[in-house]
């Protein structure tokens, strides 16, 4: 089975009216067919496929009437490959559900929902793709969400079952878009070119997305692209990894914890220092191993492990240790907090340094 004709299909999680669909659209009604789908709402699925990462998240447009899909699609080395968006509605004349989702490749799937024997079954058409329809089911069971699909076919049949899942997983630290972001958050762009616009967008849907409110230290923003991400004066953001929402995310954390460690009593960060001095007695003074001087460079294994910490938080150790190995500046500095991360963490707690502790003081 290619692994495109997966990715295709995996967003759209409808199914296909049963034999009895007629007599079971005739008791069901838009509330309580639609309402069976809440179990999908709430923090987001994240499943690992064969080369590639699916994130979903669900919210209601309308109670039980239109209930929105987003699925992100990302290679294993973080970077965005697919993005799709999707809605299900509650068709009155014909008494079932509809959806229609679209691709950033072009796609256009269609398709219709009933619930029977407690799975979704789904039927579906694709315009634009390399299949043109499918058939799968949706388990919510124990904590997971199982996703079984056949491209073969267009119809449901509980053979479907007995096909290797696609398991999802929820996600602790995401929730539908709009959830999040509370606190407020001043944006604003360098010089207002299109791409610093995708940045900022970008910013926004992720700080509604993901639960980062506590690490919210300063409030002010400026995407600019062509510059290394700063958090003093103010915190700053590049356009390199706009479609990599893991990246830009992490390093969004990473900058706001500088403004976290900055507040830190003096002496409390001297003890500190002197600390990772003796642990490390050798740690480079100058990039990209260290930063640009050893003070900065222990400064750095505080900062890093608190964006490793709180990455982890929001995607999973998985993801996060996956992307704090990608980056190519402080090398040494986060190979350190990879291999030692819990020695650090317990070494920042004594002196009162953590996610935890961290929190925005109004």
């Amino acid at each position: 089975m290619r692994t495109r004709s997966w990715l295709s299909a995996v967003i759209v999680l409808f199914a296909s009216t049963a034999d009895d669909a007629g007599a079971q659209a005739a008791r069901d009604t838009s509330e309580s067919t639609m309402r069976a789908m809440s179990t999908l709402t709430g923090p987001g699925w994240h499943a690992q496929g064969d080369g590639f990462t699916s994130t979903l998240t669900y919210r209601w447009i309308f109670e039980d009437r239109l209930l929105e899909a987003v699925n992100e699609l990302q290679d294993g080395a973080g970077r965005v490959i697919a993005r799709y968006h999707g809605e299900y509605a509650w068709d009155p004349g014909a008494r079932e559900i509809v959806f229609w989702t679209a691709s950033t490749a072009g796609e256009l799937h269609r398709g219709r929902a009933s619930w029977r024997d407690g799975v979704l079954w789904h039927e579906a058409t694709v315009a634009g793709g390399r299949i043109e329809r499918y058939a799968s089911a949706l388990r919510v069971r124990d904590g997971r969400m199982e996703y079984f699909a056949d491209y073969g076919t267009g119809t449901a049949t509980p053979e479907l079952l007995g096909l290797a899942p696609l398991v999802y997983h929820r996600q602790t630290g995401a929730a539908p878009a709009g959830t999040f972001g509370q606190q407020v958050l001043e944006i604003r762009t360098a010089s207002g070119t299109p791409l610093e616009e995708h940045g900022r967008e970008q910013l926004r849907r992720l700080i509604a997305t993901y639960d980062v409110d506590r690490w919210l230290f300063t409030r002010t923003v400026q995407i600019q692209s062509r510059v290394i991400p700063h958090s003093h004066p103010t915190l700053t953001l590049n356009t390199q990894y706009i479609q990599n929402d893991t990246a830009q995310l992490a390093t969004f954390l990473h900058e706001q914890f500088h403004w976290y460690l900055s507040a830190k009593p003096d002496s409390a960060m001297h003890e500190l220092r002197g600390e990772l001095r003796s642990r490390y007695p050798n740690a480079p003074d100058r990039g990209p191993e260290g930063a640009r001087d050893l003070d900065s460079t222990y400064l750095h294994l505080m900062v890093c492990t608190l964006e490793y910490e709180a990455t982890a938080a929001v995607f999973g150790r998985e993801v996060a240790r996956r992307t704090l190995e990608s980056w190519r500046h402080y090398t040494w500095v986060y190979r350190t907090v990879l291999a030692d991360n819990e020695e650090l963490v317990k070494l920042l707690e004594r002196h009162g340094v953590s996610i935890d502790d961290a929190s925005v003081s109004g």
